[in-house]
């Protein structure tokens, strides 16, 4: 696998620490902007504050492995405008863990770039199908992920907080 993809002046690559408040950003502004009509916002600073932390940023970019493959970045012009990660659930089964644009450059073809770069990564660690999780509520998300040949597998009801239910997808890889 090459270590890095270049088109278009965007750059997809493993990321580093000196990309951790960037990721942080843009995941947490993509998070904010995923829930904004959730009535729980509590629950969804608690979560960002969770996920998005730079003392857990820092652990994912520092300890990679097969099960965190790492941060991968998209780069313009030396600034992170996108961000990703992945990694093995099972030794033949990838996740897409977290994916997160900025949020003007959405509908480029980022996203996807980002994918690729994680589905090759698990393919090259074995994996023959790849799953992702995302909000019931989160339309765009799901349709991207339908548009690169993901399909409904399940759908998880939150029965505590159902805004915060999911739906998983899988494709062959």
């Amino acid at each position: 696998m090459s270590n890095n993809k270049t088109t278009s002046m965007i750059k997809i690559e493993r990321a580093n620490i000196a990309d951790r408040e960037q990721i942080k950003h843009i995941c947490r502004k993509g998070y904010l902007y995923t829930t904004k009509y959730f009535q729980n916002q509590q629950l969804v600073r608690q979560k960002i504050a969770e996920y998005y932390s730079a003392a857990r940023i820092t652990r994912e970019i520092e300890n990679v492995n097969t099960q965190w493959q790492g941060w991968v970045v998209a780069r313009q012009n030396g600034k992170v405008i996108g961000a990703a990660g992945g990694g093995l659930i099972t030794a033949n089964t990838g996740g897409i863990f977290v994916l997160y644009l900025d949020l003007a450059e959405r509908r480029k073809g980022i996203g996807t770039m980002l994918v690729n770069y994680i589905t090759e990564q698990q393919r090259d660690a074995g994996a023959k199908l790849q799953f992702v999780r995302v909000l019931q509520s989160n339309q765009t998300a799901i349709h991207f992920y339908q548009s690169i040949g993901f399909q409904l597998k399940a759908n998880t009801i939150d029965q505590e907080n159902p805004e915060f239910s999911t739906y998983t997808l899988q494709r062959k890889i």
